[in-house]
């Protein structure tokens, strides 16, 4: 499930690291 993963960790990504669109620039 790539689509559920990313949400999943650009949303746990979000909550430690605010940076996370600049580390993965994923398309939202």
């Amino acid at each position: 499930l790539p689509g559920f993963t990313r949400s999943v960790y650009r949303r746990d990504h979000a909550v430690i690291t605010p940076e996370s669109h600049v580390f993965s620039p994923l398309p939202d």
